[in-house]
């Protein structure tokens, strides 16, 4: 029967048990039950159906541009790198400028931390105030103007000043960068780029402050998703009245608890007092937004910081194996943006060490073409806890022990128990992996450390693994504590459903209750509510009697312990191939250049000049590339066309020219895809008059098609013994 928590017959694994001098347990009609229409009970996952699309491939694709007219709405909880949908695209001055608009996700979010071409940083402060990046390979190269969605954004004042977009071209609502390329085949050699950033993501309403704010506590994230209107795209639109915001105020404050962590220390290699900023470089930058930890030094530390001090960090740059972060000195003004000003940068080197997290914040990008039950059950799965629904009203837990305030005995029952002792073999388990997104991976899926419990697992005769990913989390050691608690969970096997008084109206699903009933030997043993309800049963003298019906799991404290030292592993640093990078050339070495001669048909010596180098280490370039030659008279502002030679050459000849005149000859390399290196130039060398000898030739009346081919392009190389005076071959 569907209102009954207590099946009329036994099922395998089941059995009942009747408590005696109870005067209901005896008369207690199970046909009779009535659900009155108050229930209160955890939102429980549905079972999945197979996904055709995990995680790990979706989390692949957050950080690449996509390129297609329709996608889902997106939105960024928390701190980490994305980027989205080309949502705009246009040409303009014969295809010099590139004009790019990058929808990122739902706004407003709390702003830019740095962005990612290509997969190379480029830093807030190499941008100036109308978006030009002023530094590093992409100066005078690239526009990047970002915006955070505000309900009052306003068009972008460079687009639509240079493309067809005008002042309806808005945004608002939604966060989005607008990127000019000003092409340049050496620059952007695979094309237009792919472009990314780093983000605070989606202000969220706090009940705790009534405001609107940046924050990444799991229960806020939860609350947003559950109260965003549809008509927004996303969310499930209940309306404030059915949020229980005392539960979301004490479950976010559980969120934001700290967790210790093993020590993982960093040396500082920079302090700018001028922003108050610290840099560290490492081959992993472990850190993240809200860490907590303290400062050491083998001298003096910068002013302003102190010994033995809790700090939480706010990242303000991170680059493949760069991180800049300032400090604050409490959580509330990490989050209100006030910072430790540092006025000098100390003496000696310095080191901070992290040692503890927040307990349960999320990173993470939410897809609105997923399944909203899917959505939930991930996002609820950041704090280890549940959504409860109690008379309409929904309330998060946050996954944390609570010491139970109320116990039955027998006294208690008006039914039977029904138990269950044991889960079934498919859906026991041991052990625990998965997957989730590193930040210190470039923000790309990989696994963390698995939990395992050689207990559970002596105890089934052998692993049994469960997959289980974490979408909304980015810290290695948050999803083995995670892992940890639902490995715990599952191995608390023992559950049960009983009627009992209606003294059970003090509980809501998610409290915890004590039994003690001597017959089970239970003495003031604790247990979950998974669900309660009214119900209608009959007593001896066939009245009516309203009771409560409730479903109860076993749960201890062991659930929630967490010893770093022990139960936490330092995850091995991502893999990094040596594969040869196609994008990155490098350049010809021992650029040197002489004056040679060889014999014209007429008997002239003919002077030209002996360019020489040393190959680069780039098998792409050595064997299916070449090295690129130019030349012009120094006088002159514009140079010769080029001619190449195969890549394993390390000389080639400039011919025809001009004695006592002095020229500038550069070379490059250039690998199998087209991609070239920088420049190696010399200028203003003078040529000098030779006469035929050792470094004559003649003409042998014969030559071969690649000669001809480097004679017809205006040069020839130096291995080429049979060469002739270029003006005569045909």
């Amino acid at each position: 029967m569907a209102d009954s928590l207590i099946p009329a017959l036994l099922s395998a694994g089941t059995a009942f048990v009747a408590s005696g001098g109870n005067p209901y347990v005896a008369a207690f009609a199970f046909a009779a039950t009535l659900a009155t229409g108050f229930i209160s009970q955890a939102l429980a996952d549905k079972p999945e159906a197979p996904d055709f699309t995990p995680f790990s491939t979706r989390a692949q694709n957050r950080t690449s541009s996509i390129r297609q007219p329709i996608t889902s709405r997106r939105v960024f909880y928390g701190v980490g790198e994305l980027s989205g949908p080309l949502t705009f695209y246009e040409a303009t001055e014969e295809n010099r400028y590139h004009h790019m608009v990058i929808t990122l996700c739902e706004g407003p979010i709390e702003g830019f931390l740095g962005f990612w071409i290509d997969g190379e940083p480029v830093a807030l402060e190499d941008i100036d105030a109308d978006g030009d990046v002023t530094a590093g390979k992409y100066a005078d190269k690239l526009r990047i103007r970002s915006h955070t969605g505000e309900t009052t954004q306003v068009a972008d004042t460079f687009l639509t000043a240079a493309t067809s977009a005008d002042s309806n071209f808005r945004g608002r609502g939604v966060a989005y960068i607008y990127v000019r390329v000003d092409w340049d085949q050496d620059v952007f050699p695979r094309g237009l780029p792919d472009v990314s950033a780093t983000i605070k993501g989606k202000k969220v309403h706090d009940p705790r402050t009534a405001t609107t704010v940046f924050s990444d506590a799991a229960a806020l994230a939860v609350r947003d998703f559950l109260s965003s209107s549809n008509s927004t795209g996303y969310g499930m639109g209940l309306a404030a009245a059915r949020l229980d915001d005392t539960y979301f105020q004490s479950e976010a404050n559980v969120c934001e608890e700290y967790v210790t962590t093993k020590d993982s220390p960093v040396t500082l290699t920079e302090v700018d007092a001028s922003t108050d900023e610290l840099e560290i470089t490492e081959d992993v930058a472990p850190h993240q937004f809200g860490d907590r930890g303290q400062f050491t030094t083998a001298g003096t530390l910068p002013a302003g910081l102190s010994l033995a001090t809790d700090y939480f960090i706010d990242v303000t740059r991170e680059g493949p194996d760069t991180q800049k972060f300032k400090v604050a000195t409490s959580r509330a003004n990490l989050l209100a943006g006030t910072y430790v000003d540092i006025t000098d940068t100390g003496s000696g080197t310095h080191t901070f060490t992290k040692k503890a997290e927040p307990r349960y914040v999320v990173s993470g990008l939410l897809e609105t073409d997923n399944d909203p039950q899917k959505i939930l059950t991930e996002l609820k799965g950041a704090m280890a806890g549940h959504v409860i629904i109690t008379g309409g009203i929904w309330r998060p837990i946050a996954g944390r022990y609570v010491t139970p305030t109320l116990t039955f005995d027998e006294d208690d029952l008006r039914g039977p128990i029904s138990l269950e002792t044991k889960l079934s073999r498919r859906t026991r388990f041991n052990a625990v992996k998965g997957v989730f997104v590193s930040p210190v991976n470039n923000s790309q899926p990989q696994d963390y450390p698995p939990v395992t419990d050689s207990t559970y697992e002596t105890a089934d005769g052998f692993r049994i693994w469960r997959e289980l990913d974490h979408a909304y989390t980015s810290r290695a050691s948050a999803c083995q504590r995670l892992s940890k608690i639902e490995l715990a969970k599952a191995r608390r096997e023992f559950s049960f459903t009983v009627p009992v008084s209606l003294a059970a109206m003090q509980l809501v699903a998610g409290d915890t209750v004590q039994f003690t009933i001597a017959s089970l030997g239970w003495s003031s043993k604790v247990f979950e509510v998974v669900e309660w309800r009214f119900i209608a049963g009959e007593n001896s003298g066939n009245s009516k009697v309203m009771m409560c019906a409730l479903s109860l799991r076993e749960y201890d404290s062991d659930i929630y312990t967490w010893a770093s030292a022990s139960d936490e592993t330092t995850p091995a640093p991502a893999s990094k191939t040596n594969l040869p990078n196609p994008w990155t050339v490098p350049a010809p070495t021992t650029f040197a250049l002489t004056t040679d001669s060889f014999i014209s048909d007429a008997g002239e010596t003919v002077s030209r000049i002996k360019a020489s180098w040393v190959a680069p280490a780039d098998y792409l370039v050595v064997k299916n590339g070449g090295i690129e030659l130019q030349f012009k008279r120094s006088a002159d502002s514009t140079w010769e066309p080029s001619f190449s030679v195969a890549g394993s050459e390390l000389s080639a000849f400039v011919p025809g020219v001009e004695n006592d005149t002095n020229y500038d000859v550069r070379i490059r390399a250039v690998n199998h895809l087209g991609v070239r290196s920088s420049f190696q130039t010399t200028t203003n060398f003078k040529v000098g008059a030779l006469s035929g000898g050792a470094n004559s030739q003649r003409d042998y009346g014969a030559v071969t098609e690649s000669i001809v081919s480097n004679y017809a392009r205006g040069g020839v190389t130096a291995a080429h013994d049979k060469q002739l005076d270029y003006e005569g071959v045909t």
